[in-house]
This record gives structure tokens, C-alpha cells and sequence, in this order.
């Protein structure tokens, strides 16, 4: 059983049973099925059903996308590419589900404290637009590894490849996709945003073009964090100018293994 996303606000709820879902013949997830129990007055009701590893916004894509079948065959999709155009893919394989959980718990902290505030930096030069309250923007969402531990955030998935954009429609219908490149889609914003980035920053032709967008968008208060995952160990952001930094994360369990940043 993949590991359980973060639950995002709500209610505190009662104990409830786990179920991993079932699966077909051809791999996909089956929604599991709910469990009757027994409440503390003594009346029986339907418990919440158990989600193996996917967010909140449950749907049988998204479930596959966390299947052993579904991660396989991302992982050719990534080798196909990869072999086709290596420096703007930049990995072999996408992010594993222990770096996808670690990301998506470090950007939902990101978001509770990174929002509260505009940087008293920037604070007097805020305008209204600045302090709406702000999305998540996901560059690079390639096939969705990520992007499943973070859609209950309601986040935009930027993506370059038609193939893959495509492919994160059909697994996050709820969600807006956005077939471009990263600097284009940092270079538009006009809102404040959270920003989570798969964009590899090793070997990325365009890595330089992105920082600098960085240090623009966040000295306008346009950016309130990143987060960003690198399987280098040096701090892939150095010099953009956020006023804190910090590995949240060291993940081995990843191929190779990779360190998660928290920038403010």
C-alpha cells in the first residue's frame, strides 16, 4: 500500500477502516468499497473508504497511476523521451512515490506558512492583486508522479510535452493544464503562487533563465515559495535571493536518490 497524502482542512473525523483497493486484470484500481461500522451511539453508518496513495480527488487514472502497472509504464514513457531529448528531460524515470509523498507534505507546510504573510520585504510594494489568496503552479508535471500528492491544493500543471499534457488531462480532469514552457508560464504571472518545481536544474539549458524569473517574480511578491526536489546535493537555487532556504528532506529511497528545498 502506497502512503497516505496529507489530509488538507476539514473537520476532525472519526477512526475509520483502511481498505487498499482492489485490483483488475489490467492493473487499474477498483474504488474500494465502503465499510459498515458501528458509531459510538451505537448506529451503524458507512465508513470513509481508504485511498492508496493518491489525493483526495480520487479517479481510477490516478489510482493506476499508483499501481506498480502505472508506474512501469511511466517509467518508459520517461526512458522513451529521455532518449529523444535528454537535457530537457533530465531523469529517467519520474519521482518516486516516497519523493512524490515528501513533496506534497513540504508543500502543503509551504502553503499553511508561506501564505500567511507577503515578505516585509516586499510588503509596501504590495498591491491588492499581491495579496489575493494565491494558487499552487506545478512546472514541469510530466506525467503526474508529483502532481498526485498535491491535487487536493487544486494546483496548475504546467507541462511542455503534448504526449504528457494529454495524459494529465485524462488523470486530472479537475484540474487546469497548461501545454508550455516554464519560463513562459513564470514570466505570466500576475497573481501570487506557490511554485513546485520538477524542472531538473543540473543540466537544463534554460535552468538560468529560470532563476532569474525566480528572483524577478518573488522581489514583485508574485512568488511566495518554491518547492523544488534535485538529485544533486547542492542547493539548486543558490543566489536567487529567498530570504530562507532549507533541505526539507533527504530521500533515498528514490532513483538516485534526491534532497526536497523549501524556499520563502
Amino acid at each position: 500500500m502506497g502512503p497516505m497524502l496529507p489530509q488538507f482542512g476539514g473537520r476532525d473525523r472519526e477512526k475509520f477502516t483502511l481498505r487498499a483497493p482492489s485490483l483488475r486484470g489490467d492493473g487499474r484500481g477498483v474504488r474500494p468499497q465502503p465499510t459498515l461500522i458501528s458509531s459510538a451511539r451505537g448506529q451503524s453508518r458507512l465508513a470513509p473508504t481508504a485511498r492508496s496513495g493518491v489525493s483526495p480527488d480520487y479517479n481510477d487514472s490516478v489510482t493506476y497511476l499508483a499501481s506498480d502497472s502505472g508506474r512501469l509504464a511511466d517509467g518508459l514513457r520517461f526512458v522513451r523521451a529521455f532518449l529523444c531529448d535528454p537535457i530537457h528531460v533530465g531523469a529517467l524515470a519520474p519521482a518516486s512515490s516516497s519523493l512524490g509523498h515528501r513533496i506534497g507534505a513540504a508543500t502543503c507546510r509551504a502553503m499553511r506558512d508561506g501564505f500567511a504573510t507577503v515578505s516585509t520585504r516586499n510588503e509596501a510594494f504590495a498591491t491588492a492583486s499581491t495579496r489575493a489568496r494565491p494558487s499552487i503552479l506545478e512546472l514541469g508535471a510530466g506525467t503526474g508522479a508529483v502532481s498526485r500528492f498535491i491535487s487536493a491544493m487544486n494546483p496548475v500543471l504546467v507541462e511542455r510535452n503534448d504526449e504528457w499534457a494529454a495524459l494529465l488531462r485524462k488523470r486530472f480532469p479537475h484540474l487546469e493544464i497548461r501545454v508550455e514552457c516554464a519560463t513562459l508560464a513564470l514570466e505570466r504571472l500576475c497573481r501570487p503562487v506557490g511554485v513546485v518545481s520538477s524542472i531538473p536544474m543540473l543540466n537544463n539549458p534554460q535552468a538560468d533563465a529560470i532563476r532569474a524569473l525566480l528572483t524577478h517574480k518573488y522581489r514583485d511578491g508574485l512568488i511566495r515559495f518554491c518547492v523544488l526536489y534535485t538529485y544533486g546535493w547542492t542547493d539548486p537555487l543558490s543566489g536567487v535571493g529567498f530570504r530562507e532556504r532549507k533541505r526539507e528532506y533527504f530521500v533515498p529511497r528514490s532513483f538516485p536518490p534526491a534532497s526536497v528545498w523549501v524556499y520563502r
